[in-house]
């Protein structure tokens, strides 16, 4: 189980990531608590230099839980583990932001789990294509749900920070 108790709350400011409720086909997940970082809070500022990178920029939220069913069994750094691994594999960087929270999730009608979770943020630093994008985005996801004993591991993909489309990768 994650000690939530060496983590520090993340300081106001404005993070370009979605981290509301998710909803697909019937699923969703509630995030509950606070948001923290993981490291120096205070190294955390904002870059005065904006500069527009290209037209279209890809990014994707993995939604992986800590348990397998009820049980808490993995913690944030067996998610670390397997993004930098799966990441390096796929492009030589495994550049990735996690995110840990505590969420609700809803697999089916009357059955919730509240467990500690993960939402992985990665963003296409490549210039890869939609599909091939989207194509790197699912094998994470499907190594995610083997190693890490996940029933489904959601992909929420998004184009200039709008949702595109949601994947739902199973192993």
């Amino acid at each position: 189980m994650t000690d939530w108790n060496q983590y520090l709350p993340l300081p106001r400011g404005t993070y370009v990531v979605d981290t509301r409720t998710f909803h697909s086909e019937g699923a969703e997940f509630v995030p509950e608590g606070s948001t923290v970082t993981i490291g120096d809070a205070e190294g955390l500022q904002r870059n005065p230099v904006i500069a527009r990178v290209k037209e279209k920029q890809l990014a994707a939220r993995l939604f992986v839980g800590l348990s397998v069913g009820k049980k808490p069994k993995y913690v944030v750094e067996d998610v670390i583990r397997v993004t930098k691994k799966v990441r390096t594999f796929q492009t030589g960087n495994p550049g990735a932001s996690f995110l840990l929270q505590k969420g609700t999730w809803k697999a089916g009608p009357g059955d919730f789990v509240d467990e500690d979770s993960v939402q992985i943020i990665i963003i296409d630093e490549h210039g890869r294509s939609e599909v091939e994008f989207e194509t790197e985005m699912a094998e994470l996801a499907e190594v995610l749900a083997q190693e890490l004993e996940q029933d489904i591991v959601f992909v929420d993909v998004q184009v200039n920070g709008v949702h595109e489309t949601t994947l739902k990768v199973v192993p």
